[in-house]
């Protein structure tokens, strides 16, 4: 199986802004083993995208040509 490895502990997101949740988790997932060419993220809920965006970074730059981010939820816009 093709996981993203947590590498980099960071604090919570819960408090932070947009900026400060990007910087938090920069760099904060890796592979292991080289993803498949399409990967896919579940994410229950987005508020910035700011996991999603490090995990699909972490996944392009192990060899994933293409990334797509699926999520069960939205938080309001302007609230994170």
């Amino acid at each position: 199986m093709h996981t993203a490895q947590r590498v980099k502990r960071s604090r919570s997101q819960r408090t932070l802004n947009r900026r400060e949740r990007a910087s938090n988790l920069a760099d904060a997932f890796a592979f292991q083993m080289p993803p498949p060419e399409h990967l896919v993220i579940i994410d229950d809920v987005v508020t910035t995208g700011a996991t999603g965006h490090a995990m699909a970074c972490a996944a392009l730059e192990a060899g994933a040509k293409r990334v797509d981010i699926w999520a069960v939820a939205r938080t309001p816009l302007g609230k994170g």
